[in-house]
């Protein structure tokens, strides 16, 4: 029997940005945060503690129920507040068009869907998402080289598909992982990326770090609620 979880509320890492949102669920009293593709949930996991503070609830949507397998539900917020949840396709069809008066976060806003274009595409369920899942594997194993190839390939289909200099919050995690790898491996190479990655979400992780003793310093625990072995999943 499959174990369910109710659509709890959700929670934004970065307050006063539009973008997209971790879902978060409740299970006997107990929050949890979902491990996911694009199209479907294939784990919970329990939320830290350090993040409950800063969880919304959805009041409306507490009888929603969700199990592995299930669609993963999207969250999305405007810029003036106003939340879009449902699924990859749902969210696809209802922010064509949104026009935001902030011309940075329109540039975000395109980036996503051109991310969820892709992604809903047949042939790419397993875009990113996949590639960032095997670069922590390796990395965690200790294995920096072969992580940071998987992180580079991820990175460059991405580049075909977007901007990436904006790094939307969806693909934040997987270009985190790879400039941990990079300072750790290439700190030239690390310097390099990190002006490249103008991100608001990136920058606040990294702008403050301003040599490669701070960067060493610098624990994606802190800033992704989802992470395994210090490096951050995908959701």
């Amino acid at each position: 029997m499959a174990d369910y979880y109710n659509l709890y509320g959700y929670l934004n890492l970065f307050p006063g940005l539009s973008g997209f949102l971790y879902p978060v669920f409740q299970k006997n009293g107990t929050l949890y945060l979902a491990d996911g593709d694009i199209h479907h949930i294939f784990s919970f996991h329990p939320l830290k503690p350090d993040y409950i503070t800063s969880i919304n609830p959805l009041a409306s949507y507490t009888n929603t129920l969700y199990c592995a397998g299930c669609h993963y539900p999207h969250i999305y917020q405007k810029e003036n507040g106003q939340l879009y949840i449902g699924s990859e396709k749902q969210l696809f069809h209802q922010l064509r068009g949104y026009q935001l008066t902030n011309p940075v976060l329109q540039e975000e806003l395109d980036d996503f869907l051109s991310e969820l274009n892709i992604l809903c595409a047949p042939l790419t369920p397993y875009y990113g998402t996949i590639l960032n899942s095997l670069g922590v594997a390796y990395c965690a194993n200790g294995d920096l080289k072969k992580g940071s190839n998987y992180f580079a390939q991820a990175e460059e289909m991405l580049c075909k598909y977007s901007t990436p200099e904006n790094c939307s919050t969806r693909f934040a995690p997987l270009i985190a992982n790879y400039l941990q790898v990079l300072k750790q491996t290439q700190f030239s190479a690390f310097e390099q990326k990190i002006a490249y990655y103008h991100s608001a979400r990136l920058n606040q992780i990294y702008m403050p770090a301003q040599s490669e003793i701070t960067c060493a310093n610098i624990n994606l625990e802190d800033y992704f609620p989802l992470t395994h072995h210090g490096y951050a999943l995908m959701y």
